[in-house]
């Protein structure tokens, strides 16, 4: 859930992404998951939902770096299999 949070924030600030590609804050899964981090998803799920007000999706995108698309990603493409791609175009502000 996290993962589909973080690509859709990516593309409602113009960062386009593949499906497969990760990074950010809780990547690792539960184990990564801390009380703060289940909060920041909460906040974060409600503003990529339905009707997006786009200054709250853009601030979150901008304040928290977890949720920012890196310059270089994971991608867990399942024909190359995982590895760091350089993304052309990245979040970075």
């Amino acid at each position: 859930m996290a993962h589909d949070i973080r690509v859709d924030l990516a593309a409602l600030n113009k960062v386009e992404t593949l499906l497969w590609d990760t990074w950010g804050t809780g990547t690792g899964g539960d184990r990564e998951m801390t009380a703060a981090t289940r909060e920041l998803y909460d906040r974060t799920s409600l503003v990529v939902s339905d009707d997006v007000p786009f200054t709250a999706a853009r601030q979150l995108f901008a304040e928290n770096e977890g949720l920012r698309t890196p310059k270089r990603v994971l991608s867990l493409a399942p024909f190359n299999g995982p590895r760091e791609v350089t993304l052309r175009c990245h979040g970075r502000q």
